[in-house]
Formats: C-alpha cells, structure tokens, sequence
C-alpha cells in the first residue's frame, strides 16, 4: 500500500478513536450513567479495534490484582488504552506485514 495512504488511515483511525473518547466523556453528566457510558465505549473501540483490541482488554481485566471497576475514570482508561494499543498494533504493524508478504 501506498505510504501516503498508510499515514492517512492512521490518522483518520486515530481522529475516530479520539472523537470517541471524548464525546463520550464530556456527556457524562451524573453518577448514574457511568455504566452505560462505560459498555458504549467498550463497544464503540471494541469495534475500531476488534478482534484484538478487545482480546487484550480481556487479557488485562483477567488478573484479579487489577480493580479497575472502582472508578469510571480508572475503568476509561484500560478499555481505551487496552483497544487503542490492540487496534494499533493490529491494523498498522500486523495487517501491513501480512499484507507485504502474501500479497506482493
């Protein structure tokens, strides 16, 4: 693929992944809706990032020394650092390699 078309889709991936974030966030307006907001962004960069994304948010919610549901900030920030890091490495570092060389 084109470099230019790399650095493009990485951009928009990371824009999506940002806007998400954040519109999400700023709409939290009581305690009451933290659950909810908390399963939509699970499944809004679960699927930004599926399939690995949300298998390394598993991978980390698996050790039981990590309470992450205690604050909805805490619990943010591992579905969002767990999906953008899954969704990364995925689709800029794995796809391009696999691409590279059984499609060239």
């Amino acid at each position: 693929m084109n470099l230019k078309k790399i650095q493009i889709l990485k951009l928009v991936w990371i824009t999506c992944f940002t806007l998400v974030i954040l519109s999400v966030l700023e709409s939290v307006q009581d305690v009451s809706q933290t659950h909810e907001l908390g399963v939509f962004i699970l499944v809004l960069l679960g699927l930004l990032s599926f399939p690995l994304g949300p298998f390394l948010l598993y991978l980390v919610t698996a050790f039981p020394t990590i309470d992450y549901q205690s604050s909805f900030g805490l619990e943010v920030f591992v579905i969002c650092i767990c999906c953008f890091f899954g969704g990364y490495f995925q689709w800029f570092i794995i796809l391009p390699k696999f691409i590279n060389k059984y499609w060239n």
